[in-house]
């Protein structure tokens, strides 16, 4: 698994807002221009395959269905997908590093 999208994550933010991240989360406004659909989805189409795995990872097989009750749409799934992302990785370079 390449490691671009996590390396683009963790140079964005100091080690403070990635504490925030972990414990707060995206939808806390905290990440930054994370906040807005058009970054979220460029990033996830950029990443797609580096969050998929990362999410399956963590999540399991069935990692989807997490999101399938939140969701009205591919942007919003998109959303979601990148924000749990980034949560993820905030949390294992600060709570769980």
């Amino acid at each position: 698994m390449s490691n671009f999208a996590e390396t683009e994550v963790l140079n964005q933010f100091d080690e403070d807002t990635l504490k925030d991240i972990a414990t707060h989360g995206c939808v806390s406004g905290c990440a930054g221009n994370f906040s807005y659909f058009n970054v979220t989805v460029d990033f996830f189409d950029a990443h797609e395959n580096e969050i998929e795995e990362k999410l399956q990872d963590v999540m399991g097989d069935d990692y989807l269905s997490h999101f399938a009750q939140q969701i009205t749409d591919m942007t919003e799934l998109k959303n979601l997908m990148v924000w749990a992302f980034v949560e993820l990785v905030a949390a294992d370079a600060t709570v769980w590093g």
